[in-house]
C-alpha cells in the first residue's frame, strides 16, 4: 500500500488488544512491510498533551512514547506528529505520519501554494464548484508541518534529556544544523526550527 491508516483505539485507552496496537513489534513491523518503499503510515495518537505534561515515557501517554521507539525500531525513517481542532472531540486530537523513506518528507515540507496546486490537479471538481475538502488546504498543511510547542516541551522532558534540548538556550547553533540529517526519526525540536528557519542573509 501506498498509505496505511491506523484509526484505532487512543494508545492511553488501558484494554490488552488496544495495548497491543501500539507496542506489539510484530503487528507494527507488519504495517512496516505493507507498505512501498516510500509509504506511509498515518496512526491517530489519542487527545493532544498540553505544557503541563511529563514526559510520555512516564505519563498517561507512555504507548504514545512506546510506538514512536517501534516505528524507529522496525525501520521507518521519519516522523511527525500534528493536532487537529476539527475532530469534533473536546480537545485537539493528535495524529502520527511516519515515512520508510526519509526523503518523503520532502512532500511533507512543500510550501502552501505547492500543495494547493497538487490538490488542484488531483481533486474531482464538485458541482457546486465549491472545495473538494471542507477542512483541508494548503494553508492548513503548513500549519501542520510544525508540532505544538507542548510536543517539544514533553519530549524535552526525558529522563535522558535529548541533546537538542540544550540547543534551545542558544539558538545560534541551529543554524549550523543539517537540516537534512536524518539520522533521528521524531525529532520535534529540530523541525519546529530547521524547517522553517530564515537564513540570517536574507533579513538583511
Amino acid at each position: 500500500f501506498d498509505v496505511i491508516v491506523m484509526d484505532s483505539l487512543d494508545p492511553n485507552v488501558k484494554i490488552s488488544y488496544a495495548v497491543e496496537l501500539y507496542t506489539n513489534v510484530k503487528y507494527i513491523e507488519s504495517l512496516y512491510n505493507g507498505l512501498t518503499e516510500s509509504g506511509i503510515l498515518v496512526i491517530q495518537l489519542g487527545e493532544s498533551n498540553t505544557e503541563h505534561d511529563p514526559a510520555d515515557e512516564v505519563g498517561k501517554f507512555e504507548n504514545r512514547a512506546i510506538i514512536k521507539e517501534k516505528l524507529k525500531e522496525v525501520g521507518f525513517k521519519s516522523m511527525h506528529i500534528y493536532t487537529e481542532e476539527h475532530c469534533e472531540f473536546q480537545w485537539p486530537w493528535t495524529t502520527l505520519v511516519a515515512f520508510k523513506d526519509a526523503n518523503t518528507k520532502q512532500s511533507w515540507h512543500r510550501s502552501a501554494a505547492e500543495t494547493d496546486i497538487k490538490m488542484r490537479k488531483r481533486l474531482l471538481t464538485t458541482k457546486s464548484g465549491r472545495p473538494a475538502l471542507r477542512n483541508y488546504d494548503g494553508a492548513t498543511h503548513y500549519k501542520y508541518q510544525i508540532p505544538p510547542k507542548s510536543f517539544e516541551i514533553s519530549h524535552c522532558r526525558q529522563e535522558e534529556n535529548p541533546a537538542e534540548c540544550a540547543m534551545l538556550k542558544n539558538t545560534d547553533e541551529f543554524m549550523s544544523v543539517d537540516e537534512d540529517d536524518n539520522t533521528i526519526a521524531y525529532n520535534p525540536v529540530m523541525e519546529r526550527r530547521l524547517n522553517h528557519r530564515v537564513k540570517a542573509d536574507k533579513l538583511v
